[in-house]
């Protein structure tokens, strides 16, 4: 059972490391077509975009305290609740990561005016 458990954890963790790779490698190429063609032309960027963008190598990272979680000696005991645990606070870490990239990447493109009087 308890082998059961780490694969599944680990299972759950690549998966998790591959979206956020995915993330990560969508956000670089969106950095590179906003400085291209938006920063360039004098167009302003939305901060989320900013805040996203600029430094993409921390979504690398987002993975890593679930792998701590799964690797941890003191947790190796198998329950039901645990693994509900692990599953869902993953997978809406990676609901939440998706999200925020996918709207800082979508952002800079929308036609919204910037002003005060529109």
């Amino acid at each position: 059972m308890k082998q059961r458990l780490l694969r599944f954890e680990f299972l759950a963790w690549t998966v998790f490391f591959a979206a956020s790779a995915a993330c990560w490698l969508v956000s670089s190429i969106v950095k590179i077509s906003v400085e291209h063609y938006l920063i360039r032309r004098g167009r302003l960027v939305p901060l989320i975009t900013t805040l996203v963008i600029s430094k993409p190598a921390w979504m690398l990272f987002v993975s890593v305290p679930w792998l701590l979680y799964a690797l941890s000696p003191k947790c190796r005991e198998f329950s039901p609740k645990r693994g509900m645990i692990f599953a869902v606070t993953m997978a809406l870490a990676l609901v939440v990561l998706i999200t925020v990239v996918a709207l800082a990447c979508i952002l800079p493109w929308l036609p919204i005016p910037v002003g005060m009087g529109h």
